[in-house]
């Protein structure tokens, strides 16, 4: 699986990319990926796998790769705010919850 980006900031006030994921060149999922570099925290926007890839370690690698390109930007953070329907995907990924909203996550990461 390899990822590729493109940016853009339209509509965003902090600077947005969105990374397709590829298995060949089957795009199999997306992220959108936009950052606070003061807090040193990228977020997660959106992030989806397509339906036949899922179940199938895809998202976790996806993931994994999100998580190295936090640490190679010098990112401490990753947050989100999950769908009901995403909760234990993004706990088995080791995100924890926060109190910040309903369905908020965050993980540190390791530098």
């Amino acid at each position: 699986m390899t990822p590729e980006s493109k940016y853009s900031n339209e509509g965003r006030n902090a600077p947005t990319w969105f990374f397709l994921f590829f298995d060949g060149i089957i795009p199999v999922g997306v992220a959108e990926l936009f950052d606070d570099k003061k807090l040193r925290c990228l977020y997660i926007g959106n992030f989806g796998i397509v339906k036949k890839f899922q179940n199938k370690g895809v998202g976790s690698e996806f993931v994994d790769w999100i998580e190295k390109y936090c640490m190679s930007q010098n990112y401490r953070v990753i947050e989100l705010t999950a769908t009901p329907n995403s909760i234990g995907f993004y706990e088995k990924n080791g995100f924890e919850s926060t109190d910040k909203c309903e369905g908020s996550f965050k993980k540190i990461i390791n530098l």
